[in-house]
């Protein structure tokens, strides 16, 4: 899914407190936006809270204390409202999703895995080099670059290739004797012409293998 929405309780919790409870808000804001001028807001909300809460009860102003939690509320949500659309949510928790959104969630994943790994094959095929410094197509090193799942077929064991592309020890095993035989596979077809795969497990994990 794509980044969360702020949560409505921002919104909800400064107008249902009439204003008293509208300090939270603001500091879970400025948290998230972090610059001089959220923490001011935090200062000037906490300022009203203060006034609010100690300072107009024990004087004899009238309306002070509405007067104070009415200018709390509308200035934190404004600045709710202007900034809060603007921080960094982070993903909705898979948990949270109804079934809908999760078979829409599963399905970005898998999109945004082909895309990396159509941009990592295209970076191997520019430059092996880094490819091999980057590790792609290599599950079985320890790496930080995200290839979205490829497999170097001419570099993993037949254990790793098992692991990684699900495939039984036999399928893994006859690909690796087969790889020995060639000296190494110039391209992924190799699997069903010489490697024993059958077509359907080849084109099952076609777009995840990659040789170079």
């Amino acid at each position: 899914m794509g980044p969360r929405r702020p949560p409505v309780w921002l919104w909800v919790l400064p107008v249902f407190s009439a204003g008293w409870l509208s300090l939270p808000s603001a500091i879970t804001v400025a948290g998230k936006r972090g610059r001089p001028l959220d923490w001011a807001v935090v200062a000037f909300s906490s300022i009203l809270t203060f006034i609010s809460f100690f300072v107009a009860p024990t004087i004899t102003i009238g309306g002070a204390v509405l007067f104070a939690n009415l200018l709390n509320m509308v200035g934190v949500m404004t600045y709710v409202s202007l900034e809060a659309p603007k921080a960094k949510w982070g993903p909705t928790p898979y948990a949270m999703l109804g079934p809908g959104a999760q078979n829409e969630f599963v399905l970005e994943q898998a999109e945004a895995a082909r895309k990396r790994r159509h941009e990592a094959a295209q970076l191997a095929h520019n430059d092996p080099g880094l490819a091999r410094q980057l590790r792609i197509g290599r599950p079985d090193l320890p790496r930080q670059y995200d290839d979205g799942g490829l497999v170097d077929i001419n570099s993993l064991t037949a254990p790793g290739l098992a692991w990684a592309l699900e495939l039984s020890k036999e399928q893994a095993e006859s690909i690796v004797a087969a790889r020995q035989e060639l000296g190494r596979f110039t391209e992924p077809d190799d699997l069903w012409r010489v490697g024993g795969l059958d077509m359907g497990t080849y084109d099952a994990i076609a777009d995840r293998l990659i040789v170079y």
